[in-house]
């Protein structure tokens, strides 16, 4: 059994929420992604779905201000090993 304990300290309680939110998030999928439960391309495409929805949840009207795209992130990513 995995446990993981998310410790952050400052005086946004909000983002702090968000921040563990998408960090619970990240380590379940990285498990799904090492026990062969997912593609390593649904896996990206799961993180920038859940990290976009939690940035505009946290500043989307302040990012509304400068960023005018429909979207936050493409479509494309990069993924590159090395070693055995």
């Amino acid at each position: 059994m995995l446990v993981v304990e998310v410790k952050l300290e400052g005086k946004n309680s909000s983002t702090n929420s968000l921040i563990k939110s998408f960090v619970l998030h990240v380590l379940s999928a990285i498990f799904a992604l090492d026990t062969g439960q997912v593609e390593l391309s649904k896996f990206i495409a799961n993180l920038k779905t859940v990290s976009s929805r939690l940035i505009c949840k946290e500043i989307g009207e302040d990012l509304s201000k400068i960023y005018k795209k429909p979207v936050f992130w493409t479509g494309s990513y990069f993924v590159t090993s090395c070693g055995g």
